[in-house]
């Protein structure tokens, strides 16, 4: 695993560009629609600029994410450590964990959690959501949604961890807990997404337009300034 600091956010979103992250491979995986596939291609082609941090929903998880980690400490008794600060670079804005071989796979961690009490299962890692309340019943069930859980998989194949926890702060008041284990079969199916999808972005390829809000803003962006009446061929 290679460790990159990230010195500010802009620099963050630079390097998202440069690869597939954990919120990524949700969106390629159908289980998130914080985007959509043809809008994440135009993204890391540099078509359109970058639109994750607009919205007050994702403002929300950001500044919530230090509570959800304590409360997350607190209930467990593991310990939870920032990584930049656990993997040597405390003067980051952000760390970007890079898998050896495929550079393009990669993830921005949440946390970085240790099991006191078992210390040879070295690292894990934490994914904090905070969670509105309208979601509240697809958090209650024995197993939460795929999203957080693909996003704890793919970190856990960029770093070579073995381990993962998922902690929602559900509905303002309530904290949702479920760890996250290896799952091979899962695992493959993620990495042969992302990978075609990086081919793809690599050869100009985008993928198949579809009706999502996210495609539609992508495509009004990436062509604005198309005049009214014209004919405009989408690639």
């Amino acid at each position: 695993m290679k460790i990159i600091p990230c010195p500010d956010h802009a620099s963050w979103i630079a390097q998202r560009k440069l690869g597939i992250g954990g919120s990524d491979i949700s969106v390629l995986a159908g289980v998130s629609k914080i985007s959509s596939p043809y809008a994440l291609y135009c993204e890391k082609r540099g078509l359109v600029e970058n639109t994750l941090e607009d919205n007050q929903q994702l403002q929300a998880g950001r500044f919530m994410e230090d509570g959800i980690a304590n409360w997350f400490a607190f209930d467990t008794g593991l310990e939870v450590h920032r990584p930049e600060v656990y993997l040597g670079h405390p003067e980051a804005h952000q760390v970007i964990l890079q898998h050896d071989a495929e550079p393009w796979l990669r993830l921005t961690p949440d946390r970085v959690i240790i099991d006191p009490e078992h210390p040879e299962r070295g690292p894990g890692l934490l994914e904090c959501k905070n969670v509105g309340w309208y979601l509240e019943a697809d958090w209650q069930k024995e197993e939460i949604p795929l999203y957080p859980q693909y996003q704890v998989l793919w970190g856990l194949i960029a770093s070579g961890y073995s381990w993962g926890w998922v902690a929602g702060n559900v509905g303002g008041n309530t904290l949702v807990r479920r760890e996250v284990k290896r799952d091979p079969e899962t695992e493959r199916f993620l990495h042969g997404l992302g990978a075609r999808f990086w081919s793809q972005v690599q050869a100009g390829a985008p993928p198949q337009v579809d009706g999502s809000s996210a495609t539609r803003d992508a495509i009004k962006s990436r062509y604005r300034a198309s005049q009214a009446g014209e004919r405009t061929e989408i690639e």
